[in-house]
Formats: structure tokens, C-alpha cells, sequence
């Protein structure tokens, strides 16, 4: 008796048994399966997303091809009238060019005012020692000029009396050869021809490498203000790949300004500027427009 109630309670506990291990393992099948679905819908949906990504690729491609061609069909069009636009537009103009340190090099500019029947009498660049200079520097300039400068934008300020002075009067007085002699400015300028130096205009030519917006404001303002009330048509030029801009300062005192000059449309709307156009132009949020309205007769 014992025996048979001892078989049949392992009977029922083996057929439980069996019954949780068919459960179980019925269960993990479902959900391995179910766990397959999901993973097959993910590969699905990924699938689907690359496609779309690839085919907005595709047109992204398309459209960048399409405006590299209309780019270039219109870089062809400004190079074919570009001298048509500028030539001897501005016969007997006499224009001073003025780069404000030397981190970039406007000599391009030049060339192009000669095209458009200018002269170019003056150009003065501000070197790198007019802003690194030490408090020795000072000190010894001071010593040696008879003014004291205590501060770096005293040495600026002191530099840009004597280039308005010069510019002005045409007086070139012994402390601005000796800031030409000890490289703070550059003047090129023929001598003999001193008194027919009759500025109209001046072109003010920046942008930096670093940060020295103090020390340019320095110049900006002290030196484009006092042109301006000197009667002088003053323009503020930079090209467009400058690291830092100053464009903002120089439209803030009212001056006409161009941020790609380094371009033929910028050098375009440089000469109509210089015809009697104002504005801000280039290609900047700072412009409002590429450049000036050209109205010419091709005939």
C-alpha cells in the first residue's frame, strides 16, 4: 500500500513536473518568436529610414550639383562684364587705401581702382608692433618723440593724428618719419608728388586674425570720425573669409561698407560706391545687399 501511494504521488509530481517544463519551455518559444517579430519590424523600419535618407541624399546631391553649375555660369557672367562695369568709371579720382593691421593683404584693391581710371597716391598699412607693443616700447617712443604714451591705444591714437595730419595738411612732420623709419606704419607714397596729394577718398581696409577689437576700435572710430568731418568720402572694406569682422563698428558710424571686396562683385561695388553709391553690401548678415543697383549702356 505504501508502496502504491508512494508511486502514485511520484506519478502526479512527474506529470506536474512535466507540465511546468512544457509550460516553460512553450513560453520562452513564444517569446523568442515574438522577440523575433520585433527585431524583424526594427530591421524593417531601419531599412525603410535608410532608403529614405538616401534617396534625400540623392536630391540634397542633385540641388548642391544644380547650384555649383548656376554658380559657376554666374561666376562666368560677372567675369565677362567685370571690366565693362569698371573701366574708367572714376577718371581723375584720387583715393587713399589705409589696412589696418597687417594680418591681411588688400593689394588687389589697388589694381582694381587703376582699372576704373583712379589714382591711388597713398597706401598705409598699421604693422603688428602698433598693437603688441610693451610698456618698454612706450617708454622708449615716449623718450624718444618728447610725448608721453602710457597706454597701447595712446601709440594708435598718436599714429592716427599724424596720418589725418598728413592726409590733410600734408605735413610730414619728424615724429611720422620716425614711425615710418621704426615700422609701426607703412607708407608708400612718392614724395616729389607731395603737393599734389588731393585725397578724395579713403578706403579703410580690416577684418583680423585675433581679437583686438579695442585696440581696432582705436582706429575705426577716432580715425574714420575725424576723416569724415574732414570731408572725406571714407569706405569700409574686409574680405569675406576674415576670422574676425569689423563691419558692424563701421556701418554703427555711418559709413558705406563692403564685406567681400576680395571678390569681383565686391570690387564692383566698390567703384560704385566710390560713383556716388551708398550702403552695405557683400555677403554678410551685416549687408542688405549684394551690391549697388549697375545701370550701364553696353552700346
Amino acid at each position: 500500500m505504501g508502496i502504491n501511494a508512494r508511486y502514485y504521488v511520484i506519478s502526479i509530481a512527474s506529470i506536474f513536473i512535466s507540465l511546468g517544463l512544457g509550460i516553460f519551455i512553450g513560453f520562452n518559444m513564444n517569446g523568442q518568436e515574438l522577440y523575433l517579430d520585433q527585431y524583424e519590424a526594427l530591421v524593417n523600419s531601419l531599412e525603410n529610414k535608410f532608403i529614405e535618407y538616401q534617396k534625400q541624399n540623392e536630391n540634397l546631391q542633385e540641388k548642391i550639383r544644380n547650384l555649383n553649375i548656376k554658380n559657376e555660369k554666374q561666376s562666368i557672367f560677372v567675369e565677362n562684364v567685370f571690366l565693362e562695369l569698371i573701366s574708367n568709371k572714376l577718371p581723375n579720382l584720387n583715393v587713399a587705401i589705409i589696412e589696418t593691421n597687417n594680418d591681411y593683404s588688400y593689394s588687389d584693391i589697388e589694381e582694381t581702382l587703376i582699372t576704373s581710371g583712379a589714382y591711388v597716391p597713398l597706401k598705409i598699412k598699421y604693422r603688428d608692433n602698433v598693437f603688441n607693443a610693451t610698456k618698454e616700447d612706450l617708454k622708449n617712443i615716449s623718450n624718444l618723440i618728447g610725448i608721453e604714451l602710457n597706454q597701447n591705444t595712446d601709440l594708435i591714437n598718436l599714429i592716427n593724428n599724424e596720418i589725418l595730419n598728413f592726409i590733410i595738411y600734408k605735413d610730414a612732420t619728424n615724429i611720422l618719419q620716425f614711425l615710418i623709419d621704426n615700422q609701426y606704419v607703412v607708407f608708400n607714397l612718392n614724395y616729389d608728388n607731395i603737393d599734389q596729394l588731393n585725397i578724395n577718398d579713403v578706403i579703410i581696409a580690416g577684418g583680423s586674425k585675433e581679437n583686438k577689437k579695442e585696440k581696432m576700435q582705436s582706429i575705426n572710430i577716432n580715425l574714420v570720425e575725424t576723416l569724415k568731418k574732414e570731408g572725406l568720402n571714407v569706405i569700409g572694406v574686409e574680405k569675406n573669409n576674415v576670422a574676425i569682422s569689423y563691419i558692424s563698428e563701421l556701418k554703427s558710424i555711418n559709413i558705406s561698407t563692403i564685406d567681400n571686396i576680395n571678390t569681383l562683385i565686391g570690387k564692383i561695388s566698390l567703384v560704385y560706391i566710390l560713383k556716388g553709391a551708398s550702403g552695405h553690401y557683400g555677403e554678410k548678415p551685416s549687408a542688405e545687399f549684394l551690391s549697388p543697383l549697375v545701370i550701364t549702356d553696353f552700346r
